[in-house]
């Protein structure tokens, strides 16, 4: 029997038209602080809204329709057998301290992912990125791995490119120490329970055409990127109507209407901000029996559930877990055993 799972859509993302424009800086409110900002070694959702992207990019990121695309890579082929993988570089990328990005810093960055990411050190088993030449590098892997291309493109571990000096700094516990990349904007501070702040990278080359999904030509219209903490909804929520804050996140449901009606506000309802999964305890105790775990996929109504969380229009339910762009992941005739709300 598959899990019970309960898929909830709802970034809510609010920004301000009165933008500071004195010092060109973008004021962003997040819920929640980082614990660290070793996207490596890490999975929160905050440290790479903060950084990935920013600071850090990726060989491979997701354009519109999911796909895994070239970011700093030119290239890449796949043997048939899906065993065999080769990146190309894009040439004359420079990191932030303006050493080049070489194939020895996207391998050693890369198998640094593969150690600190379980779901890769698994599927890569002993087997590592290495170097060809100066813009060239392999994988061999000892078994087929289809999704490599979407697993560096979307990992919740980020399988970001740092400079060798940011490879080397490490603490006691493994932790990098500094934040040196490839991207639009350079690491300046973190104010620990406060704020991170970013600056423009002066030198930042940018590449592709129009924007598509997180691929393509990024714009820095920005001198200064500062994201501040802000746990409390209705400080985050205040915040913004005062003008301290130009972006907030994680909006209560029942501030929407009254936020709508601002005409100083936009408000976007973006894509997944988290989701809920059930999962019964198999092990012991009632939902032990396979009976009683169908009977609850049977009757509960999860819409009414959730609706009465984040109104109507703040999730997607579906039966299967994967948004429906995600084609590879569809099953077929799933819907007719799930939210039945047959009591």
């Amino acid at each position: 029997m598959k899990k019970l799972s309960l898929i909830l859509f709802l970034t809510l993302l609010l920004i301000s038209c009165s933008i500071n424009q004195q010092n060109n800086s973008l004021q962003i409110a997040l819920s929640q602080e980082p614990p660290t900002l070793d996207v490596n070694k890490n999975s929160s959702i905050s440290s790479r809204l903060i950084l990935v992207g920013n600071v850090f990019e990726k060989l491979l990121t997701l354009n519109s329709k999911g796909t895994a695309v070239p970011e700093l890579c030119e290239s890449y082929t796949r043997s048939e057998d899906a065993r065999s993988y080769k990146f190309k570089l894009r040439e004359g990328v420079f990191f932030h301290d303006k050493t080049e990005l070489t194939s020895k810093e996207a391998v050693d960055s890369l198998n640094r992912w593969v150690e600190n990411y379980k779901v890769a050190k698994t599927a890569f088993g002993e087997s590592r990125f290495v170097v060809l030449d100066k813009y060239n590098f392999k994988v061999e892997l000892e078994y087929s791995l289809l999704l490599l291309p979407e697993m560096l493109a979307s990992s919740p571990f980020s399988a970001v490119i740092m400079a060798s000096s940011t490879l080397a700094s490490l603490d006691n516990k493994g932790f990098i120490t500094s934040y040196i990349g490839t991207g639009p904007y350079m690491f300046e501070s973190w104010a620990l329970a406060q704020e991170v702040t970013l600056v423009k990278n002066p030198n930042y080359k940018s590449y592709g055409g129009t924007m598509d999904g997180l691929a393509g030509k990024k714009e820095t219209n920005f001198d200064k990127l500062v994201y501040h903490f802000v746990p409390d909804a209705v400080t985050r929520t205040l915040g913004l109507e005062t003008g301290e804050y130009d972006f907030i996140n994680d909006v209560m449901n029942d501030d929407i209407p009254r936020l709508t009606q601002k005409k100083q506000l936009n408000i976007f309802r973006g894509s997944e901000g988290g989701s809920f999964v059930v999962v019964f305890n198999k092990k012991e105790g009632i939902c032990s029996n396979q009976y009683m775990r169908e009977a609850i996929n049977l009757s509960v109504d999860f819409d009414q559930a959730l609706a009465a969380c984040y109104g109507d229009g703040g999730y997607t339910l579906r039966a299967n877990y994967m948004d429906n762009e995600q084609a590879f992941w569809q099953v077929e005739g799933l819907d007719s055993y799930y939210n039945q709300k047959n009591i």
